[in-house]
């Protein structure tokens, strides 16, 4: 690798490599983070926009100067009601060619979890001492979760695509970003541990100061808390959702500490009522902050990685 070529990969990616495929961008260009592959795109003020196999065919709507500069994701996108961090819904133009809506989520990474959780593991999150995923990790699960062969063969759990995460570009003092030190250190020493095997200068690192944001394509469709409050479904249909939810989510070797019906999209046919599958109802699972692998799948992946023995 010639010197120039890394000189290059802290310059914002020349307009010829953006015509290309994800596979053809010179892999100076390449990172992969928890087992998923990015191209990272610096940009002239500094920040890095990390975008994933999802994301490239959409990096003009990834881009900072479309969402992020002068805060035009808080100006000209609207905060989720109901959501504990700052979530929004970016919307694109309706002219485009190829319009796009994002869901933009300020990462909540080393900053304290609520002590009381509304979701279906409570005496987890007190247990295990939850704490927020960095998007690395976050990706890295959720793409797992998309892929996963644990567990039953016919079961998919669908999930939103994960498209990009940015780092934004200026230093911000620790109490403005609210995280607790310690617990940041939990997680830059994570991410060490996965980039150990990259050579220097490819490496991927989390930055204390800097705030990140992770950008997902959005999900249209009804929240099954508001389904229920507007006649679509009744308590017990709600209640019987929840568990299966979780109940599948478990299957295919993860949970979510907090999970609740904010974070199941419905589907909806063109007269509003919800679409099902063999009688049960389609959804989309959208939040994955505390996602974690349960033990029989942690289990099973440590089996994998075992060595095997010599004869």
């Amino acid at each position: 690798m010639q010197e120039t070529d890394l000189c290059k990969a802290d310059q914002p990616l020349p307009p010829e490599q953006v015509a290309l495929t994800f596979a053809k961008v010179p892999d100076i260009y390449h990172i992969r983070s928890f087992g998923v592959p990015y191209i990272r795109t610096p940009d002239a003020d500094g920040g890095f926009l990390y975008v994933t196999r999802w994301g490239w065919h959409h990096l003009s709507h990834l881009r900072p100067e479309n969402w992020y500069q002068n805060r035009k994701f808080v100006k000209e996108g609207q905060r989720l009601r109901g959501s504990t961090g700052t979530v929004y819904f970016f919307p694109s133009n309706p002219e485009e060619s190829a319009p796009l809506d994002l869901l933009i989520k300020v990462s909540r990474i080393a900053e304290n979890v609520p002590g009381e959780l509304s979701g279906e593991f409570p005496e987890l999150t007190a247990k295990n001492g939850a704490s927020f995923n960095s998007p690395f990790e976050e990706f890295g699960l959720v793409e797992e979760l998309r892929q996963s062969n644990f567990g039953p063969p016919d079961l998919h759990v669908r999930t939103k695509r994960p498209m990009a995460i940015y780092c934004a570009p200026r230093d911000l003092p620790g109490w403005q970003l609210g995280r607790r030190k310690s617990d940041f250190t939990v997680h830059q020493r994570m991410m060490v541990r996965d980039q150990s095997h990259v050579p220097d200068g490819m490496q991927v690192h989390l930055l204390e100061k800097r705030q990140y944001f992770s950008i997902y394509a959005w999900v249209p469709g009804l929240d099954a808390q508001a389904a229920m409050e507007q006649g679509l479904m009744t308590p017990k249909e709600l209640e019987q959702l929840s568990k299966r939810v979780n109940r599948e989510l478990e299957a295919k070797g993860f949970r979510i500490l907090d999970n609740k019906p904010k974070h199941f999209i419905l589907r909806q046919r063109p007269d509003g009522q919800l679409i099902r599958h063999h009688n049960d109802l389609i959804y989309v699972q959208v939040d994955f902050e505390l996602l974690q692998r349960v033990e029989a799948y942690q289990a099973h992946l440590d089996k994998q990685q075992e060595p095997t023995p010599s004869l």
